[in-house]
């Protein structure tokens, strides 16, 4: 147990990843203040149909790895054929690799990888944890996470997000997914600085939505440094942008567009949720704003590199610098960077691994 997060948690040990993983479901009562959005309007005969009908579309599209069923949303046989196929960017994790679970105090449990630091001169002093995005897990991303390595130097301990692949699936009532995702962010980290007391720095890399992993946790001693890759300041912003390119074809987005994205996206993932026993963890309706600002500060000595997509379509301009202005204001040094490409775009893409990579690691070794 760490005293910096105050939680409990145990470990499993996984020999071999499941090609199709095998979830458990773990339920977490959860009270939430009053919406009379929620608690009327939602049973409301026909109109709450439609709207509970539109509230489980959009949590499940965008979070596809928790929707319900035994492999969710995610289709672990196509991301499996591509590492067959030796599709571009997809391989197996290296075999040294080390697979957990962590269990948590609400029962939930988080799959984690890591990678040792087998050839750092003496102990790791840097330790990255990584937070995938919403569609592809962690185990397929072995070529990025080998780099993060910085040629196993680093040690680099990838999450598996709320019910994506190691980790236990949690239906959304009353905020459960965004409670769950804050509690197991929280236990991977105490994990990383209890297994590896000697290192001197935590640094996150997240990309797209696994930045949520980072909002919650920077306060933490150990943290210095982040690398947000295509980061968004607020879930809701991401979402109008989704909904409002996709309500004249697809039904759940036309009732969303019908009813208003901000009160439907409230309902689904509500602020303001608390636990039982973790009086500290409330949820903020995926912003991560509203994360940081509840957060102590100030907190000087930290950085944040921000790379944003230079045509991305999924993040609405003006994310980057609203996430900027509240990290600014905790005290906490920033540098927006672009890179060439869409939301995909990563720093070691050929059009930007001639100067981002190098900006990266001049990061992790100096900060801003």
């Amino acid at each position: 147990m760490s005293a910096s997060t105050g939680l409990t948690y145990t470990v499993t040990e996984v020999s071999a990843l499941q090609e199709i993983p095998d979830r458990k479901e773990t339920s977490i009562p959860v009270q939430r203040p009053f919406s009379v959005f929620d608690d009327v309007v939602r049973h409301i005969p026909v109109v709450g149909h439609s709207l509970n009908f539109a509230i489980k579309g959009l949590e499940n599209y965008i979070f596809p790895g928790n929707a319900p069923g035994k492999k969710g949303g995610i289709n672990y046989s196509r991301l499996n054929e591509k590492i067959t196929n030796h599709q571009d960017g997809y391989e197996p994790m290296s075999e040294d690799v080390r697979h957990y679970t962590l269990t948590t105090p609400p029962g939930t449990s988080v799959g984690i990888h890591v990678y040792p630091a087998n050839k750092a001169k003496d102990s790791a002093t840097q330790l990255v944890i990584f937070n995938h995005g919403n569609v592809r897990p962690s185990r397929y991303m072995n070529q990025i996470l080998e780099k993060l390595t910085h040629n196993r130097t680093r040690v680099v301990i990838a999450v598996d997000f709320v019910g994506y692949d190691s980790s236990s699936r949690v239906p959304n009532k009353d905020g459960a997914l965004e409670i769950a995702s804050i509690i197991n962010d929280t236990v991977a980290y105490q994990y990383a600085t209890d297994e590896y007391p000697d290192v001197k720095e935590v640094i996150y890399c997240s990309r797209s939505l696994g930045n949520i992993g980072w909002a919650h946790c920077i306060h933490f001693p150990k943290v210095t440094k982040v690398v947000a890759l295509v980061p968004f300041a607020d879930l809701s912003a991401v979402t109008g942008s989704v909904v409002s390119s996709k309500a004249p074809h697809i039904f759940p987005f036309q009732s969303l567009a019908q009813y208003g994205v901000s009160a439907v996206l409230g309902a689904a993932f509500p602020s303001g949720a608390r636990v039982d026993g973790l009086p500290e963890v409330q949820t903020q309706g995926f912003s991560l704003v509203k994360m940081i600002d509840a957060l102590a500060g100030p907190m000087s000595g930290k950085s944040v590199l921000l790379m944003r997509a230079s045509d991305d379509k999924l993040i609405p301009d003006g994310e980057a610098e609203r996430l900027v202005a509240k990290l600014e204001e905790k005290g906490i040094k920033t540098k927006v960077m672009d890179l060439k490409g869409s939301h995909h775009a990563l720093p070691w893409d050929e059009e930007n691994k001639d100067f981002a990579p190098e900006a990266m690691e001049e990061f992790f070794a100096n900060g801003l």
